[in-house]
């Protein structure tokens, strides 16, 4: 992928992206997200393992990617006719880690110990 084909412009109001395929008055586009899974230096570039909707992983160098990326942050990457786009997609990452919260709370809730004898 040639590095003018990127946007690497952080876009923290990215509109909500779907894996689903779309057609646009420009041409084909198709958009979805993935995690940054880590960062791991190498004796030529840093890379970014990506985590993509499928679960697979896979290196991309960081330099294609906007500047200052953690691990768990959200790229909401979109391919068109154009080229290919990669944002950090901050909306995203909130929704995420909003579900991510209920689902532990729900957890917590079912796993409350009321301190009665403990069958076996």
């Amino acid at each position: 992928m040639p590095a003018d084909d990127v946007n690497s412009t952080p876009d923290t109001a990215a509109a909500p992206a779907t894996s689903h395929n779309a057609e646009t008055n420009t041409g084909y586009s198709a958009m979805f997200h993935c995690t940054v899974d880590r960062l791991e230096p190498t004796p030529t570039e840093p890379l970014a393992l990506l985590e993509l909707p499928s679960g697979e992983v896979v290196p991309v160098p960081a330099i294609l990617l906007p500047e200052g990326l953690e691990a768990g942050d959200v790229l909401a990457v979109q391919h068109t006719s154009q080229g290919v786009v990669i944002r950090q997609d901050t909306i995203e990452a909130t929704r995420r880690h909003e579900r991510l919260s209920r689902l532990r709370a729900q957890i917590a809730a079912r796993s409350q110990d009321d301190g009665g004898d403990l069958e076996l």
